[in-house]
């Protein structure tokens, strides 16, 4: 749970193309809400490699098959109402089926889609679950460091201040 990379781009840069432009083969991208797009969906997957992105609630799928979930005892507190099935997305042009893992956690709703149906329905929470991680250093970054005061607008110089952050 390392950054390997750290990309500064224009404030108004599609991070879409940034990752399209990242992809390597074998690699497994995790990502939210923002990253959902068929055709980002169908160039990972060419290029290739993987994705868990979390859907958004007004996605139309339609299940084609429902898969047996198997999770920790100890998951029960903290995972509920935890589903797995293989869909499609009836307004995907490209018609790819892909898995979706639907779960509850502290009472909000999670749906996870990936093209991984070599893992375990636990394997991927705990892949997108570690995804929050990153989360928790950008709030460390902002609220205890005071990352949001920016030394230099530069990227050069904001490259540098999030090295020194690492």
């Amino acid at each position: 749970m390392i950054p390997t990379q750290f990309v500064s781009p224009e404030a108004n840069a599609s991070e879409r193309k940034i990752l399209r432009a990242l992809l390597e083969a074998g690699v497994t991208y995790i990502a939210d809400r923002g990253y959902v797009s068929f055709q980002l969906f169908q160039d990972i997957c060419a290029h290739p490699a993987h994705f868990i992105i979390r859907g958004t609630a007004n996605l139309v799928i339609d299940t084609y098959e429902t898969f047996p979930v198997q999770i920790p005892a100890a998951w029960a507190q903290f995972f509920t109402d935890i589903e797995a099935r293989k869909i499609r997305f009836p307004n995907d042009p490209h018609q790819q089926v892909y898995r979706v893992v639907v779960f509850m956690a502290r009472g909000e709703g999670f749906t996870l889609i990936t093209d991984r149906f070599d893992l375990q329905t636990s394997e991927i929470i705990m892949l997108y679950v570690y995804r929050w991680q990153v989360e928790l250093i950008f709030r460390f970054l902002k609220r205890t460091l005071h990352g949001l005061h920016f030394l230099c607008h530069h990227p050069a110089g904001l490259e540098s201040q999030f090295t020194l952050y690492m």
